[in-house]
């Protein structure tokens, strides 16, 4: 059984028509959706959990298809604070940037889930957001996190004053050609193609308080937020984590550096080998297998959202050689060259479908 993949609310839609219709942009969202797997009632709808993927691959064709390339990026400008149902209330209307800040910690299951999200204290009396997202996720492309932090900085705007940006912002996907926009939204100091996505918050920020909060509504969505999570609870409970996802999981962890073998694997696991190798079969997949898969979602994420060159990501991956990277991209993963996929992908805004043999014209440079 495929394990569950990353998901959103379909909320993100919420607007999404009007403001096409705003901008006069030349895209049939009915249509569009409709391309990935989505159904287009989905933006009148009652909102409900859809795949995030098909939906991150949809902002980045849209995109295209617009001719603006900080789309997403737009749409969170526009995008209410209802839209987001009780998190966005849960952060437009707490008393304070720690209380906000505290809630989309808390509650962001409420809109995505899985994801990994902290507020850490740092050195010098600076604190920083950071986000992670899963491994299976494609969320990392530049429209999702553009529009995610984007509408996540005008809700704390609600807060602390329209004027507000972050001390500091570290994105770990590429830039986008609009740095007028991002430093009206994100501030000046904007980092891209770095290791974390982190969000910079200086304490006086942090402290601020709310002027004028509407406390029916906080607590409203504080009840509606826990019913939601609970439910959400009953319906994904939390498992054990089995020992092929710890596999892959530890995998990722040392992916560049190794080692990459079973044995050190199982070591690391504190399993026998024999046991990690049996249970990899009785699944139908092998140490190879995982370890491919897992450079394999490596490398359609540093390819996609970010610009490090080739070099850079075979190495990132645990490729000794360059021409490795390029041979298993070429046989095992995409059919063409690394390059190659990047260059489809920017110019369609969608993973081009796999093709079992290289095209003629596909050679081995990158």
């Amino acid at each position: 059984m495929p394990e569950p993949g990353p998901v959103i609310k379909s909320s993100i839609f919420d607007g999404l028509v009007q403001f096409v219709a705003r901008e006069r942009l030349p895209l049939d969202i009915p249509r569009l959706m409709a391309e990935f797997g989505l159904d287009p009632k989905l933006t009148t709808q009652v909102p409900v959990y859809v795949p995030l993927n098909p939906v991150s691959e949809f902002l980045e064709r849209a995109a295209i298809l617009s001719g603006r390339p900080c789309f997403a990026l737009e749409y969170a400008s526009f995008y209410k604070v209802g839209a987001s149902g009780s998190l966005g209330y849960l952060l437009a209307h707490a008393p304070s940037m720690q209380d906000a800040l505290a809630n989309l910690v808390h509650y962001i299951h409420a809109f995505t889930t899985p994801m990994h999200i902290a507020l850490v204290e740092a050195e010098g009396g600076v604190s920083y957001l950071e986000w992670v997202f899963p491994r299976e996720s494609k969320a990392a492309m530049p429209q999702y996190v553009s529009f995610a932090l984007g509408a996540v900085i005008e809700r704390l705007r609600k807060v602390v004053g329209h004027g507000w940006v972050p001390l500091r912002v570290d994105l770990i996907h590429r830039e986008l050609p609009c740095r007028e926009l991002y430093t009206t939204i994100f501030g000046p100091r904007v980092r891209f193609d770095a290791p974390h996505n982190r969000m910079w918050i200086d304490q006086t920020s942090l402290a601020a308080r709310h002027v004028g909060p509407d406390e029916h509504i906080y607590r409203t969505a504080r009840v509606a937020g826990d019913s939601e999570l609970s439910k959400l609870k009953v319906e994904r409970p939390d498992q054990p984590k089995d020992l092929r996802t710890r596999l892959r999981e530890h995998l990722n962890a040392i992916m560049t550096d190794g080692p990459h073998d079973l044995d050190s694997a199982a070591a690391a696991l504190d399993v026998d080998a024999r046991k990690l190798q049996y249970t990899l079969e009785q699944r139908g997949t092998s140490f190879s297998e995982e370890l491919s898969e897992t450079r394999r979602l490596r490398a359609v994420q540093l390819l996609t959202a970010t610009d490090q060159s080739m070099s850079e990501i075979a190495a990132a991956l645990g490729f000794a050689e360059m021409s490795s990277f390029t041979r298993v991209s070429r046989e095992l993963w995409f059919g063409m060259a690394p390059s190659k996929y990047r260059q489809r992908v920017r110019a369609d805004g969608v993973p081009p479908p796999k093709v079992e043999k290289a095209r003629e014209d596909d050679t081995g440079a990158v």
